[in-house]
């Protein structure tokens, strides 16, 4: 609203020009910085794109000078329109800057790597992390517990020394690279684990992995499902989307409340994992996979239940309890320390520290458990 589209047309060449400039000289400001702080070419450039629009903070800045006679109408309006150009290019120049990224490194023909960072010795049969985040210091924490060979690779300085000193063996790269990949051996690896959260550049690893070791497991963490296929094209044998671990949590602890038995709830995830997420991105199971749900919930199952100090059921017979009345499941037998009582009689009175074997449908074992903590 403040800018003079006549103003705008007449001078279409100077503010395209100045727009260009002011695009280039602070993005070149941005890789600059980047390089002395010693990140990769590849991710200065992207930065430097992404943010090399003027901010929406200088249209306040301009008008307080316009209000205040410090700047003249026309320069005013040079200043405003060239502003805009930038904030109007900026869609456009992050959608390019991945791709900007890499030609520039390859013509420039930049390291992926800092010319300091460390030679890894020959190793195989190990597993690459890339990204050492919250999912990559978990995973790299049990493969060091279990003694697995395993090999960092991360972007961020800080995530590297803490790696190393976590007693990691870590590296300083972008795994996007296929002399990074080499580097770590991704010819003799059995499997890569890609962490990030950066789709563009895992796509590209997954590629440049799979071309590099038709053999190696690559297994990919994503954000959504509509990724996954496109990953599975390029070669990642396993893609797990964050939004589905979600959804299996949350229906993994809705059936454990009602005590479906764990391999059960594992059967599940396991059909929706076997068929692609499929079970996910449509609006209803297939008719077999229905019928096979249905047959598994409608069996019987075996729950225990543990009598704890304070619990109502102490010094009370399974007569007085009555549990086949009050949810239809049966106590089969009662642990007691070291001996199990089978069968046990009506009379036998619950002792503290008892387990009681329940048998029963899903549906009474959810009462049954319920009864038997005096809900």
């Amino acid at each position: 609203m403040l800018l003079d589209l006549g103003y705008f047309t007449q001078n279409i060449s100077l503010l395209l020009f100045l727009a260009g400039g002011a695009v280039l000289l602070k993005a070149l400001v941005v890789v600059g910085i980047g390089q002395i702080l010693k990140y990769p070419i590849r991710l200065s450039i992207i930065v430097g794109m992404s943010i090399a629009q003027i901010g929406e903070f200088s249209f306040v800045l301009m008008k307080l000078g316009e209000d205040y006679g410090l700047l003249a109408e026309d320069l005013y309006q040079t200043l405003l329109a060239t502003s805009i150009l930038t904030i109007s290019a900026t869609p456009f120049l992050i959608q390019m800057s991945h791709a900007a990224a890499y030609k520039a490194a390859h013509l420039m023909g930049i390291r992926a790597v800092p010319s300091g960072e460390r030679k890894i010795p020959a190793t195989s049969d190990h597993v690459i992390i890339v990204g050492y985040g919250l999912n990559g210091q978990n995973l790299a924490k049990v493969l060091k517990q279990i003694s697995i060979k395993h090999i960092i690779l991360d972007m961020n300085w800080t995530r590297i020394k803490l790696a190393r000193k976590n007693g990691h063996k870590a590296v300083f790269g972008d795994a996007s690279h296929i002399e990074i990949l080499k580097n770590l051996h991704i010819e003799n690896a059995r499997m890569m684990v890609i962490a990030i959260s950066d789709p563009a550049t895992t796509r590209r690893m997954v590629r440049i992995a799979r071309e590099a070791n038709d053999r190696v497991y690559i297994l990919v963490r994503t954000h959504y499902i509509s990724e996954v296929e496109e990953l599975y094209r390029l070669g990642a044998n396993q893609v797990i989307p964050e939004e589905f671990e979600t959804s299996v949590e949350i229906f993994s602890r809705v059936l454990k409340e009602y005590h479906v038995p764990g391999n059960i709830i594992q059967n599940q995830i396991d059909i929706i994992r076997n068929e692609g997420y499929a079970m996910f991105r449509t609006p209803s199971l297939s008719t077999e996979k229905l019928i096979e749900i249905t047959s598994i919930l409608s069996e019987s199952v075996t729950e225990t239940f543990f009598v704890s100090k304070g619990s109502y059921l102490i010094g009370k017979t399974l007569a007085e309890i009555d549990l086949r009345k009050k949810s239809g499941a049966m106590v089969l037998a009662i642990m007691r320390k070291a001996t199990t009582r089978a069968n046990p009689p009506a009379d036998l009175a619950i002792e503290e520290g008892d387990i009681l074997a329940i048998i029963g449908s899903h549906a009474e074992m959810d009462s049954a458990v319920r009864a038997l903590k005096g809900e």
